[in-house]
């Protein structure tokens, strides 16, 4: 199966970028970056970006959330990123 733009992947997200985006790989080794995930997240994600031997793609369901995930104390926090 190739990767392809609109497509919904689970993905366990396994490290961090140096941006701070989540990083998992595909079952065929393919490398996407998820941003507003965390380490150990269980996610449905949509990719929305796909280069040669990496992806870019976004949280569309949280199927296990990560027990380090928290919830910013902050109502802006998912908006602008966080103190």
């Amino acid at each position: 199966m190739s990767l392809k733009k609109n497509d919904i992947i689970k993905l366990n997200i396994n490290s961090i970028s140096s941006e701070g985006s989540g990083v998992g790989k595909t079952e065929e080794g393919i490398t996407v970056f998820v941003p507003d995930s965390a380490i150990g997240d269980q996610l449905d994600v949509r990719i929305v970006k796909v280069q040669k031997t990496y992806a870019f793609g976004k949280v569309e369901k949280i199927i296990t959330p990560s027990p380090d995930r928290i919830t910013p104390t902050c109502f802006v926090g998912n908006k602008c990123g966080g103190c």
